[in-house]
């Protein structure tokens, strides 16, 4: 029995454009109140987000494919790095 997938149509996700959309928002509103640490959190998610994006509807080279995923990885890890310090520095310490 096969399960039948139902191909939506591309170029089309809605909630990745919007949580990009949100993180973008959030930084125009917050640039001028927001430390520093909290500013690089918010401009490396959106960098991991812009590649998840690309990664998933632009047409690019195979050749440069793993390292578009490498620098997804690489921004998100570090933006979680920086959400932990933040959390450290405002709660524990």
């Amino acid at each position: 029995m096969k399960l039948q997938q139902k191909k939506g149509r591309p170029g089309r996700d809605f909630w990745l454009i919007a949580i990009i959309c949100l993180n973008l928002f959030i930084l125009a509103l917050g640039w001028s109140e927001l430390d520093t640490p909290s500013l690089l959190m918010y401009v490396l998610l959106a960098l991991s987000l812009i590649s998840i994006y690309v990664r998933k509807h632009v047409n690019i080279p195979e050749k440069f494919s793993p390292y578009l995923d490498k620098a997804g990885l690489v921004t998100i890890g570090a933006a979680c790095i920086l959400f932990a310090y933040i959390c450290y520095v405002k709660f524990i310490s």
